[in-house]
């Protein structure tokens, strides 16, 4: 015995089939990300302006000058404190004293004693680097990152 669909039932018989095949859901619009987004699995880093002497007190490593990675021998060491600057490469020193006026950073170096020997180009490139500097901020990678009139000084804590 055969059975025959009335053409009526044809229609959502095959209605039925095609909701059973497998869907492809519309895809997702990609998010937007910024510097300030951390990869994936990285806690978020709070990034921008700093204007509080509090935030930027602490231990540093130079860790480039004007985009270029500082790669001496030895270890480049920034400290700061409320009010100063200080770099050491080895005998090496420097100091400023620094303030905020609003977001931006001022400083003025100290004079100070220091050790006779000749510079590396990474001593001489952090200070006029420093003496240009306007504004400080924290970058996406959790760096310091000193900058102005074209010049910069990356930095990341110890």
């Amino acid at each position: 015995m055969r059975i025959r669909l009335a053409p009526a039932l044809a229609i959502p018989a095959a209605a039925l089939l095609s909701a059973c095949q497998e869907q492809t859901p519309p895809a997702e619009p990609m998010p937007v990300t910024s510097e300030a987004d951390p990869a994936p699995g990285q806690p978020a880093i709070a990034t921008g302006v700093i204007t509080d002497p509090l935030v930027l007190e602490g231990e540093y490593r130079v860790a480039g000058i004007d985009g270029a990675e500082v790669d001496l021998p030895h270890a480049m060491t920034v400290t700061i404190t409320p009010g100063t600057i200080r770099y050491i490469s080895q005998c090496v020193t420097g100091a400023w004293r620094y303030r905020f006026e609003g977001q931006a950073i001022v400083l003025e170096q100290v004079v100070e004693a220091t050790c006779d020997r000749g510079r590396y180009p990474e001593e001489e490139g952090i200070e006029s680097a420093l003496a240009a500097v306007t504004h400080v901020r924290r970058t996406a990678s959790n760096a310091v990152e000193f900058s102005g009139r074209g010049r910069t000084v990356t930095l990341f804590s110890q």
